[in-house]
């Protein structure tokens, strides 16, 4: 099935809101755009076959260190290309003499004030540097998000002009020089064509790597110092770089195809932003609710505090739209795991059949507005993903139709746009643990580092590390001086001071059943102490009675 087709259907059959629609991508219409860019290329002589010949070719590389000096067998090609820019040169009006016009002159007049080399350029030992052996095709985008022009540039070498080895057809090429020559001619007449300086008259030779060079230059190479010689090659790298020109080739079709795509991307932020502040709103007014249905049985007789415990412990574990495991990296779910976590969680209630224990009239109510609010979120995500799919989509299809390379350099240029960059699960689920899930204390949050139970009576040493008054006596009797954690020398310190009166009320009322369990057993392993101390003492003193 056709993803157009898919995009469709997936937009009708979830309910979206009419406004949602709207705002969606409109894929058909970006196609028939892309088809209008196709034919301005073709119109220009850019056909796909070149466009994706140009693509292909690599203009930069760094010149490895064993074939810097082992270049002599390049010499018969490097001819051949320097008579090629000869006859191009005399064609278009320049310099007959196969030398850059602007060898001497230092920096050369780039078109448009612009480079377009994209390679990364490190030291100088490893400038890329301009092969001769290519031509480059550079799409790129000029300006903001608000206000910006997709360009395209043809760069070649002002020196070489289009290289014979280059791999064309002779029909392409005959196109390409065609238009290459034709834009040259425009931009002359704009003020912005090549630099027409004339070298100094001096002669020329083929060098090593393909250049040429002054005849004097060329008799001393063989006697300067290391370190001059490092030093030329830089230059001539330098050269080499400068002797790059850009030519733009004026297109209106892909302006509308960019503009139309970013003014839906805009529609989408402002759906994303609105929907996303009012599930916040809603989990805010869903936690105050909340909050009144779990108060302790010591505020109320109808608190249903054990029952949400148990929804969100199960809620926090199931993870649907951030994983909560750290060796994961609590990383945002994909739509489609976060609707199986979803339906894992609701399969769970049920098992457990926590809702049929809600004591408060107003719980199941609110359970289900629980349940509404994580479908929004989902609903979200999915119209999010399902757009942003569609977006790398007609890219895809845009670069297919006309190998400009759309695919990667517009993601980049909107990197900072709200669609792209938020993580829209992220920051609601930050939400909800902030102002729902945390109103609840968990068990897990107050459990005694040593016996992994409940710290009733809970003593706070002075290192603020807490532990339940049986696990510190035993320390104590052990004479065991440092914290388990921290290893501060406060255990042997601590008294009846250290008992902390607020936890170990705050852990009767919201923690009530285990907190009496915990009495419970800390009462029977006193007892058996007791019992134990007494038996050792009555073994030891002799029965007097006969």
């Amino acid at each position: 099935m056709k993803f157009a087709h898919s995009f469709k259907e997936e937009l009708q059959n979830n309910e979206y809101p009419p406004e949602w629609l709207d705002a969606a991508i409109r894929y058909r219409q970006l196609k028939k755009c892309i088809k209008k860019v196709q034919r301005e290329l073709e119109e220009l002589g850019l056909t796909i076959d070149m466009l994706k010949l140009l693509a292909e070719e690599k203009n930069y590389h760094v010149v490895p260190a064993d074939r810097k000096s082992n270049t002599k067998s390049e010499t018969q090609q490097d001819i051949h290309d320097t008579m090629t820019r000869r006859d191009l040169a005399k064609s278009s009006g320049g310099d007959s003499s196969g030398v850059c016009p602007n060898e001497e002159s230092g920096e050369s007049d780039v078109l448009q004030n612009k480079r377009t080399n994209t390679a990364n350029i490190g030291s100088d030992d490893d400038e890329p540097e301009w092969s001769g052996q290519g031509i480059k095709l550079s799409y790129w985008f000029d300006g903001t998000l608000q206000s910006f022009v997709p360009k395209l540039f043809l760069t070649v070498d002002s020196c070489q002009g289009i290289p014979v080895n280059l791999g064309l057809a002779p029909d392409t090429r005959k196109a390409l020089e065609d238009l290459v020559h034709a834009l040259a001619f425009q931009m002359h007449h704009q003020g912005d064509a090549w630099s027409t300086a004339t070298p100094n008259p001096t002669t020329t030779r083929i060098t090593e790597v393909g250049e040429l060079e002054k005849k004097g230059d060329a008799e001393k190479r063989d006697h300067i110092s290391p370190d001059a010689s490092v030093e030329g090659e830089k230059k001539q790298k330098r050269k080499r770089r400068d002797s790059q020109q850009n030519i733009q080739i004026p297109l209106s079709a892909d302006v509308e195809f960019f503009r139309t795509l970013t003014h839906e991307i805009s529609s989408l932020d402002v759906i994303q932003s609105k929907e996303e502040q009012r599930i916040t709103n809603n989990v805010v007014l869903l936690g105050d609710s909340v909050t009144d249905v779990v108060k302790p049985k010591s505020f109320t007789k109808d608190s249903d505090l054990y029952s949400w415990r148990e929804i969100f412990r199960i809620y926090l574990e199931s993870g649907i739209f951030i994983s909560q495991l750290e060796r994961e990296g609590r990383i945002q779910r994909t739509v489609e795991m976060a609707e199986e976590k979803l339906k894992w969680f609701q399969a769970e209630l049920k098992r457990v059949g926590v809702t049929k224990h809600f004591k408060n009239k107003h719980s199941l109510e609110l359970f289900k507005n629980f349940m509404d609010l994580n479908m929004s979120i989902l609903r979200l995500l999915r119209f999010q993903s399902i757009n942003k799919t569609a977006m790398r989509k007609i890219l895809k299809k845009f670069d297919k139709r006309t190998a400009l390379g759309a695919r990667e350099a517009f993601p980049t240029f909107i990197a900072s746009d709200p669609f792209l960059s938020s993580e829209l699960a992220k920051a609601i689920c930050y939400t909800m643990n902030d102002r729902l899930l945390n109103i609840i204390p968990q068990l897990d949050d107050y459990l005694c580092p040593i016996c992994s139970s409940i710290s009733v009576k809970p003593v706070r040493l002075d290192c603020t590390h807490v532990f339940c008054v049986r696990c510190l006596v035993k320390l104590q009797r052990e004479k065991k001086q440092f914290c388990p954690i921290c290893r501060g020398d406060v255990v042997l310190t601590a008294n009846a001071d250290n008992l902390d009166i607020s936890l170990l009320n705050f852990l009767k009322h919201y923690f009530p059943k285990e907190a009496k369990l915990k009495q419970a057993e800390n009462e029977k392993e006193v007892a058996l102490e007791q019992f134990r101390a007494l038996q050792a003492r009555s073994g030891s003193v002799e029965c007097s009675i006969m």
